[in-house]
């Protein structure tokens, strides 16, 4: 389908660049980005796990994006079990180690 788009001039240098160096048409390269952005968040291989201390792993209703929320919940858990479930993990044979 045949359709025009204002695009900006730095952007479309930059595309222009990356389909040349991918050997591409520009066509192709638009809709490569067009079908990326509408595929949404890819799972990041690299990305870190998050590590769970204790218990069984997040909450049916916390929600980890929302940090107002998540601070409320660590200021209604009681002290000692939160002292407990982050306690630090010494490597064996520190001196620290109790």
């Amino acid at each position: 389908m045949r359709t025009t788009v204002d695009v900006n001039d730095e952007l479309l240098q930059a595309v222009k660049a990356y389909a040349a160096g991918e050997r591409i048409t520009l066509k192709a390269a638009f809709e490569r980005a067009l079908r990326g952005l509408l595929a949404g968040p890819a799972a990041d291989a690299d990305a870190p796990l998050i590590p769970v201390f204790g218990g069984q792993g997040v909450q049916p209703s916390v929600d980890l994006a929302d940090s107002g929320a998540l601070r409320d919940i660590m200021d209604a858990e009681p002290r000692r079990q939160r002292r407990r479930a982050f306690r630090p993990v010494r490597p064996p044979g520190d001196p620290r180690q109790a």
